[in-house]
């Protein structure tokens, strides 16, 4: 589904509906507040350093934005991926000083969750971005294959987590679907 410059793609209502169905807390609103402000981090981010957002799109993942800058640099780069983690911690420092303890949780899990290094989250963005800088001609094959090891890697811990305690059913299948896309994905795909 696409407004203007806005897609929306099957996945993102799908685990939208999820949530939804599985907010017996009253948690689901605070969550979307968290995500926010991780994304007006990046937006933010974009515009400080001179660039313009092109297009977003919002997955089960998330959101991903299409950035355009008159002069891009790896710093840039690294700046704007970096900032929604940035813009979560200074959320949750702001939420646990005045006693919101489980949203500054909640925005602390996002901006985690978000630093993990597999594309095409921030980690694996900002992982990405190291390697072209350190290794132009095979810095997005070494991403590639850092994308699967961590995958794979974080697909086996929540595995093993659900298995033996009944916990992080939820990360397992997100670590599914990241190891699944790892796969099907050609390197140089949405980096």
């Amino acid at each position: 589904m696409t407004f203007g410059r806005l897609k929306i793609s099957p996945g993102f209502f799908a685990v939208l509906s999820v949530l939804c169905l599985m907010d017996g807390e009253g948690i689901f609103v605070r969550f979307v507040l968290c995500c926010a402000v991780h994304e007006l981090g990046h937006a933010a981010a974009v515009w400080l350093m001179g660039g313009r957002i092109g297009k977003m799109e919002l997955t089960a993942l998330g959101g991903n934005m299409t950035v355009e800058y008159r002069r891009a640099s790896y710093l840039a780069e690294f700046a704007v991926a970096a900032a929604g983690g940035a813009a979560g911690m200074l959320f949750s420092v702001i939420c646990a000083a005045m006693g919101a303890y489980v949203t500054a949780g909640m925005s602390l899990a996002v901006t985690a969750f978000n630093f993990l290094p597999v594309c095409p989250l921030d980690g694996g963005r900002m992982l990405n971005i190291i390697f072209s800088a350190m290794f132009p001609e095979r810095g997005e094959r070494l991403t590639s294959v850092a994308d699967k090891v961590f995958s794979a890697a974080l697909f086996t811990f929540s595995l093993y987590l659900y298995i033996f305690t009944g916990a992080a059913l939820g990360i397992a299948l997100m670590a599914a679907f990241m190891l699944c896309r790892t796969i099907i994905k050609k390197p140089t795909e949405n980096l």
